[in-house]
């Protein structure tokens, strides 16, 4: 389970990385807090 999440623009792309070596891409913001909250990261660990 990844307890940290960096995320980053990529291309016009949010990718997050998460701490368990998962990599998320989502096109806006909401899509990619949605993406994290579904993988259980806590917002508070989140690092953009």
């Amino acid at each position: 389970m990844a307890n940290q999440a960096s995320v980053s623009l990529v291309k016009n792309n949010f990718v997050a990385t998460l701490s368990d070596g998962r990599r998320i891409e989502r096109p806006d913001l909401h899509t990619i807090a949605d993406a994290l909250y579904s993988a259980k990261i806590p917002r508070s660990l989140y690092q953009f």
